[in-house]
């Protein structure tokens, strides 16, 4: 058996308490797992950052125009870290921040051809995707609502109604932005004009949209789903 098994059979009256940090994680991981966008974006960040990882140089030259996602590159050599929401929510912050020198980084290294050219060029075609893009802003949103309910379940001590009065907030978060844009969101709707964010053109489909509020509300209400129970 498990180790909670070989305490009760010491002490029968033990009563197992799961994590709730770790139920935090699970609650993120099972909003966000089945959402086929999610798994794209999480594989897509790991394929960029192996790109720059794999090559010095290519890391030099992105420093020089995006500090905060070079050091978060450098910082995550580990892209399976253990705490999902904090990761998740600094790289995306990282990549965001990084995203129009990134965007322009990849379309000069894609543009000088070769095999390494060619590896750019298929991270830039995602890179530049409306639903892609649009979607890490609003993902961001999503794991930020988590943050203060991670922070108050990691502490050695905690009352329990610190821990209802953090879920309340939490979940009124999350109703909250099933009803309007967060503000990396509204950062996107508001930067995004005439196809292009920060002056780059974003490869959008006609169901882009659609398909983008699709996958948002059913997050969401996962998320909400779960801090219910």
């Amino acid at each position: 058996g498990g180790l909670v098994e070989k305490f009760q059979e010491v002490i029968p009256q033990l009563l197992p308490v799961h994590c709730v940090a770790h139920r935090l994680h699970l609650a993120v991981v099972d909003a966000c797992g089945g959402i086929d966008l999610v798994k794209k974006c999480d594989r897509h960040i790991r394929t960029v950052f192996k790109f720059y990882q794999s090559s010095n140089k290519r890391l030099r030259e992105l420093q020089e125009g995006a500090a905060p996602l070079e050091q978060e590159i450098l910082r995550l050599k580990d892209l399976n870290a253990v705490r999902w929401v904090a990761s998740r929510r600094r790289t995306l912050d990282a990549l965001l921040v990084s995203w129009p020198a990134l965007a322009r980084h990849l379309q000069r290294v894609a543009e000088a051809g070769g095999q390494v050219g060619h590896r750019a060029k298929g991270l830039l075609k995602l890179m530049k995707n409306f639903h892609f893009v649009k979607f890490c802003h609003f993902l961001l949103d999503f794991l930020s609502i988590y943050r203060p309910l991670s922070e108050v379940c990691q502490k050695d001590m905690v009352l329990v109604t610190e821990v209802n009065a953090t879920l309340g907030r939490a979940y009124v978060a999350l109703e909250t932005l099933r009803l309007q844009a967060g503000p990396k969101e509204e950062e996107f709707n508001a930067g995004f004009r005439d196809g292009r964010l920060h002056g780059i053109v974003l490869d959008r489909t006609e169901t882009a949209e659609e398909r983008f509020q699709a996958d948002r509300e059913r997050v969401i209400l996962t998320g909400v789903g779960y801090l219910q129970r």
